[in-house]
């Protein structure tokens, strides 16, 4: 092997493979392997993937989750008319000096099972739990006449190498399919973005804003934003803010699972 052969196989192995004139980092590279090589195994052998909850191999729902996890699982009742978290209180406290969006949903709280789906879902390749967890966002969406296309919640470029997809674009997807709404992309968030989890509540709103920036002005639609979990609303209220400001008619947002408002000072946002 020449020097120069060695060089470029030494670039290669430690920041990525060049396709044409474009380089791919190679963590990222490995991880869409594994990605679709996971996606390939459970077309053809689903009965191979275990519980996504406890690690079972018992039958499982649609889920992907045991019948002792399932049962784990605890639709949002009584919530906040605005956020949509779980409480006592029609309003919570968080929500009195309003929202940048006319109101949020989710079809789960964020506890038990729940908790080791999305995580499987976002850390563990499971993207194909994305088409149950999207069927469960869409069918608490009673306000989806309303809305004209549907977007999702941008991710850091560095989560995305790390995970290969974003998880809210993946569900935002096979909503806006369910509903018959077209999916667009509108928010980007900026380079060197913080991770949202290492921040407190506070933190969390200023970065989250202060990281995001409209690369296509929405020109008075009415938005629904998808995202995988709701804690603070901090995440949520700075796209449907920044939408709004770039043109938006109205914001609307729905989620998998929200953290019920008394324990909303965990969480990612």
């Amino acid at each position: 092997m020449s020097k120069n052969e060695g060089n470029a196989s030494d670039k290669a192995a430690a920041g990525g493979v060049q396709a044409g004139n474009t380089a791919v980092p190679a963590a990222k590279k490995g991880r869409m392997a594994r990605i679709l090589d996971t996606i390939a195994k459970y077309t053809f052998f689903p009965e191979d993937f275990p519980c996504l909850g406890c690690g079972s191999e018992l039958e499982l729902d649609r889920h992907h989750l045991c019948r002792e996890c399932a049962r784990t699982l605890r639709p949002v009742e009584h919530c906040c008319h605005i956020c949509g978290r779980a409480g006592k209180e029609d309003i919570c406290s968080d929500c009195r000096g309003g929202r940048s969006f006319c109101r949020a949903v989710a079809a789960y709280n964020y506890t038990g099972s729940c908790k080791k789906l999305v995580y499987a879902f976002k850390f563990r390749d499971a993207i194909y739990a994305a088409d149950a967890m999207a069927q469960d966002i869409a069918s608490v969406c009673d306000f989806a006449s309303r809305v004209d296309v549907v977007t999702s919640v941008p991710s850091r470029r560095e989560a995305m190498i790390l995970r290969g997809y974003n998880q809210s674009r993946e569900l935002a997807l096979r909503v806006g399919a369910i509903l018959g709404l077209p999916y667009d992309e509108f928010l980007r968030q900026k380079k060197g973005a913080k991770p949202q989890h290492e921040l407190s509540a506070e933190q969390r709103r200023r970065n989250y804003a202060d990281s995001l920036m409209c690369i296509k002005p929405p020109e008075g639609k009415t938005v629904l934003i998808i995202d995988d979990v709701l804690t603070t609303d901090s995440t949520l209220d700075a796209c449907a803010q920044l939408l709004t400001e770039n043109g938006a008619h109205r914001v609307y947002a729905a989620v998998f699972a929200s953290v019920p408002a008394f324990d909303s000072q965990q969480g990612e946002g």
